[in-house]
């Protein structure tokens, strides 16, 4: 219970308040400050809130430090002062509530409270709600919700005009909740007032205070009086007001944990509820599944009725679904019907997975559920892959999931399915995955050892082609690649394979990484192996060799500015002085590639309403792509190559 201290204020010093203010900004719970000259304060002891030992003031309490703090904001606005304005008063409040967060006895909502003696503070919110920003808004509600207990007789009314007021200016913020949970909070220890709101909002019943009618009856509950509140909710709960209606709804879903609170009541309101879900009126059909779905977390044999409602063609009620899983993971994964309930959220719309991909990422996590995981990611995908989307869909809506996937072998198995499947989305789908793995520093995946033991050689000859088709960075085209020796009976079934894509394709492509990669590879090779990448490195050079005696023709080269020619010379000059020891490498190669520097940054901002805030911080980084060769000679035929790798359907010569 809070404590009021029935003072006049020019009974608390000057210099008590202001050194309680000094505490206060402190952002500490700290009561004693010291004094430099103690016989300068009189009285030197108030019992309700201070006295002085020695050179010490000590507060009694933190009610006691935030009184004197309140005083002395308070001492600043003078009832005379024409020039004063309630937007001073609640910036004030504010800079005091600014160190005070989930604190439930406050500085700034006891200097509203004292502020009530020259002004009506809900009044004087609605007129300053009615010239701020969003942002200020919040922060005058934040300060109204502080004062709540503060405000001594205020009018029910003012509180439904001050509703209203912030309506617009935070419809659809979530932030807006925070002030009815103070509201709520408040109304809980005030019952009669409670009812009273309620009456009232009940007979003006608007879209802008349907929350005010459910923070009324949701504080009733909270009183011990759950019974009446239902009763009052389930007396709305069929009105021909829509908006009535509706608010009721929201209420009883509100207070579920109360349905039971009399034998049979339970099964009424759900039965009144399962009814309005088929309401013709779309408003009062939607919230009715929400309150299914409030109410399903505590009443699990809902559960299967809100799946029923989750029909591929309702999106609405599916996102309700995706939202009650996202909420009660642990309830849901108890279930025998799990499976059906995750298959029904593949039909989420591109943009609307946050909640899925964070249920599918904490199972992945779990390990419990690999193969379920795997069946929702690849259904989702085929529903919802679009050509036009430049391959993204996935990686942007699973970005959670895919994260946890690494290092995991259902990344393995899910690569190497979909890159071996006949859907050209799921190829699609493989390369989002390796790219977006790439761009945020996983460079080796590797196929699946399970998969690859399956296949026969018309699935690797599919498999190599859909490879080149849709991987786009050397590292993990040198990694996928080489771990196709991992296979069972490799030497018989995949060398053949390893061989042609580094000989063929790869190497000719990046020669200089796939001969790294090589040297690397044999420092722990088998014989066979050793064997194996011996020889492709023998026709690599030898490849090598050959390019190096094709005559360079300076028309190759674009026509550019002398300065740029100049400039080029030189860097060229320097980089062969620094690379004597590794001539060899510096053949006609690195005139068939070429390597692009991307530059992208991180930063962290504010959004108010409709206004950006300024960047917090900022951090850049570089990223290098090495471009494929042929890419860079004839850029058309390798597109056209790639593409027909793409297209490529299994059985094709």
């Amino acid at each position: 219970m809070l404590t009021l201290f029935d003072l006049q204020l020019d009974v608390v010093p000057v210099q008590v308040a202001k050194l309680a203010f000094e505490l206060h900004c402190q952002y500490t719970q700290e009561l004693i400050i010291e004094l430099t000259n103690p016989s300068t304060i009189s009285p030197q002891k108030i019992d309700e809130l201070f006295y002085i030992e020695a050179n010490q003031l000590i507060f009694k309490s933190i009610a006691a430090r935030n009184h004197c703090t309140a005083v002395n904001s308070f001492r600043k606005f003078d009832k005379n002062d024409s020039s004063m304005s309630f937007r001073q008063i609640f910036d004030e409040a504010h800079q005091l509530g600014i160190s005070e967060f989930q604190e439930i006895d406050t500085a700034s909502g006891r200097f509203l409270g004292l502020m009530t003696q020259t002004v009506d503070v809900l009044i004087a919110a609605v007129e300053a709600i009615g010239s701020a920003d969003s942002s200020k808004v919040f922060q005058i509600l934040r300060s109204i919700g502080n004062a709540l207990p503060f405000l001594s007789n205020f009018r029910v009314e003012d509180l439904v005009e001050l509703v209203a007021a912030q309506h617009l200016k935070t419809s659809g913020d979530m932030a807006a909740g925070m002030f009815f949970d103070q509201l709520i909070d408040y109304l809980s220890m005030e019952p009669v007032r409670a009812k009273a709101l309620h009456a009232l909002v009940r007979e003006n019943i608007a879209n802008e205070n349907i929350t005010l009618y459910c923070s009324a009856l949701i504080a009733l509950a909270k009183a011990e009086q759950g019974l009446e509140a239902i009763k009052l909710a389930l007396n709305d709960v069929n009105s021909d007001c829509i908006n009535l209606s509706v608010s009721a709804l929201r209420a009883l879903g509100g207070i579920s944990n109360e349905w039971d609170t009399e034998p049979g009541l339970k099964n009424d309101i759900q039965k009144a509820i399962k009814t309005l879900v088929h309401h013709p009126d779309s408003r009062i059909s939607s919230q009715a599944i929400n309150t299914l779905s409030n109410a399903a977390a505590g009443q699990h044999e809902l559960i299967p009725e809100l799946l029923a409602y989750a029909k591929p063609d309702n999106h609405s009620v599916i996102q309700v679904l995706s939202s009650f899983v996202f909420m009660n993971l642990a309830i849901v994964k108890e279930l025998p019907n799990l499976t059906e309930i995750l298959l029904a959220l593949t039909n989420l719309k591109v943009g609307y997975t946050h909640n899925f991909d964070s249920v599918l990422s904490r199972l992945i996590k779990n390990g419990a559920h690999d193969q379920l995981v795997y069946d929702c990611l690849t259904i989702w995908m085929l529903k919802n892959y679009d050509s036009r989307a430049l391959d993204k869909n996935f990686s942007s809506c699973f970005n959670q999931s895919l994260m946890q996937l690494v290092n995991k072998p259902l990344l393995s198995e899910l690569i190497t399915r979909w890159l071996i499947s006949d859907e050209r989305a799921l190829g699609a789908a493989f390369s989002d995955v390796i790219s977006s793995l790439w761009s945020h520093g996983f460079l080796q995946p590797v196929f699946s050892k399970d998969v690859l033991d399956t296949l026969e050689n018309e699935d690797f000859k599919y498999l190599a082609r859909r490879l080149l088709g849709w991987t786009f960075f050397e590292e993990p085209l040198l990694s996928l690649t080489f771990s196709l020796l991992e296979t069972e009976d490799a030497e018989r079934r995949t060398y053949g394979w390893v061989r042609a894509l580094l000989a063929n394709d790869v190497g000719r492509n990046y020669p200089i990484a796939t001969q790294k990669a090589i040297q690397e590879k044999l420092t722990s090779a088998t014989p066979e192996v050793e064997k194996l990448l011996q020889e492709t490195q023998a026709e690599l050079l030898v490849y090598a060799d050959a390019i190096k005696q094709l005559p360079i023709r300076s028309e190759l080269y674009p026509p550019m500015p002398v300065r740029i020619r100049h400039a080029i010379a030189l860097k060229r000059a320097k980089e062969q002085r620094e690379a004597r020891d590794k001539s060899s490498e510096h053949s006609i190669f690195q005139q068939l590639f070429t390597t692009v520097p991307i530059k992208v940054g991180t930063g962290s901002f504010s959004i108010y309403g409709d206004k950006i805030g300024e960047i917090t911080r900022f951090a850049s980084h570089s990223v290098f792509v090495t471009l494929p060769a042929q890419s860079v000679i004839d850029p058309l035929n390798d597109e056209i190559a790639r593409r027909g790798f793409r297209l490529v359907k299994r059985g094709d010569e």
